[in-house]
């Protein structure tokens, strides 16, 4: 056979592992590899149904793995019933119509990831599968890093971790451009247009909250309208105990 199909499986098996991308990724002789059926959304396959959200890991996760795509799959989508009285298709786990199946969140959450890299020149980005070299994460399974060279990287972190870690390798005293990207809604936040670094080390900002973030840096100072858009949301979560935290406070004169 020429290339691998993967079949990374549903909620019963847990998003595939980095090791598991690292193997075949450096499988000899070389070949592609293409993930092409893993967390289909809505189905019932495992101890729970696997959402939008477990689509999303299984996708970023892959392309960012050396996956050459990844195959969106929706319950009912494959069974061609028209709907629920329609006696000629078939039932299958939730009982779902083709056009229903169509409409779940995680199928326009694929076209923002397609966006995304359409941006970029995708097929150059090298996995870096958690190479100290190019950086150091708190939680290296559920963080996926790839780059072109120093000059692109891409980082999608889904744990709840929020404090990240280190990038490495990015090219000392050259400026860079950094956004977080919403994969939920495709929102760009930009984050700084003169990141600056002596010894090619970054110490990543905190994601803005526990959900799955992807961080784009990029070689280079970005124009206006690339930095252009809303702040960043930050997740705040309120302390425990009287901690005037939310209080009003006024000085009498300021200098910033």
């Amino acid at each position: 056979h020429d290339w691998f199909p993967l079949q990374g499986g549903h909620t019963g098996s847990g998003i595939r592992t980095r090791e598991n991308f690292l193997f075949y990724w450096n499988y000899t002789p070389r070949k592609p590899f293409l993930e092409t059926e893993a967390m289909y959304e809505a189905i019932i396959c495992g101890p729970r149904v696997a959402d939008a959200r477990d689509v999303r890991q299984a996708a970023w996760k892959s392309l960012l793995s050396g996956s050459y795509g990844y195959t969106y799959g929706g319950a009912a989508v494959w069974l061609m019933r028209w709907d629920h009285d329609d006696s000629t298709g078939t039932s299958y786990n939730p009982d779902h119509c083709w056009h229903e199946g169509m409409r779940l969140p995680g199928s326009t959450q694929m076209t923002i990831l397609r966006d995304f890299f359409s941006e970029l020149e995708w097929w150059n980005l090298v996995p870096r599968f958690g190479d100290p070299a190019w950086g150091e994460f708190a939680d290296l399974e559920a963080t996926a890093l790839a780059t072109e060279d120093n000059r692109v990287h891409v980082l999608y972190a889904y744990g709840p971790q929020r404090r990240l870690g280190r990038l490495r390798g990015l090219a000392p005293q050259q400026p860079y451009a950094a956004w977080w990207f919403d994969p939920r809604t495709g929102t760009r936040y930009p984050i700084a247009n003169d990141i600056m670094s002596a010894d090619g080390i970054w110490a990543l900002p905190r994601k803005p909250s526990g959900d799955d973030w992807v961080l784009h840096l990029r070689q280079g100072r970005a124009t206006a309208a690339e930095m252009a858009g809303d702040p960043i949301p930050v997740e705040v979560a309120r302390p425990a105990g009287n901690v005037a935290f939310f209080a009003i406070a006024t000085a009498s004169a300021t200098d910033t």
